[in-house]
């Protein structure tokens, strides 16, 4: 198999761990809201941003262009250029696919441009403004949309596809061990 298509996989396969971390992090369940702001509130709050700007980030890499000037990227558009390669006709299918995944997340390709990779005075300042705003179920549809497109690249190639249910939870913990052990921490300070 192409390594290419392994390294978009594998990158696929870490965002959604990182989505699930997140969500583990961030669930409003009453219980974890309380714990989060009574004992690390600025912590909490920084770390939210972090995994926003990450998750955000690789939503509009992997929607770069394959080719940007003399750079190669290795962007979900890279399956359309193996495709070609190959010379499979289904590349057309993947593209179009594709190009509608960048329009649908066209928002988060123009937060990435004007707040993340730089600091547009415009939007820092207020003056313009993007007009949307993310959601996390817009990741789970971008994530699932990129399994989908992987599988119809593996499918054309006549390689096997891909399962959605690899991830073991029990390997990535990191959120769930935190949380239990501030848990403890509170159970801690209420009884001395």
């Amino acid at each position: 198999m192409d390594s290419r298509i392994e390294k978009i996989f594998n990158h696929w396969l870490h965002f959604q761990h990182k989505v699930w971390e997140f969500e583990w992090l961030f669930n409003e369940e009453k219980s974890n809201v309380e714990l989060r702001n009574e004992l690390l509130p600025d912590f909490f709050y920084d770390l939210n941003q972090i995994y926003w700007e990450s998750m955000l980030m690789s939503v509009s890499r992997l929607l770069d262009n394959y080719k940007q000037g003399q750079n190669i990227n290795l962007s979900l558009f890279t399956l359309v250029e193996i495709l070609k390669e190959n010379e499979k006709s289904e590349w057309r299918e993947v593209e179009a696919k594709l190009k509608e995944l960048k329009a649908k997340h066209k928002s988060i390709v123009k937060y990435r441009q004007k707040y993340l990779a730089h600091n547009d005075l415009e939007y820092a300042i207020g003056n313009k403004q993007l007009g949307t705003s993310t959601h996390i179920a817009d990741v789970h549809v971008f994530l699932s949309r990129m399994h989908d497109v992987l599988n119809d690249t593996l499918r054309a190639l006549g390689y096997p596809e891909k399962s959605k249910g690899i991830i073991t939870r029990g390997r990535y913990r990191g959120a769930l061990e935190l949380m239990n052990i501030l848990r403890s921490e509170k159970q801690r300070r209420s009884s001395d």
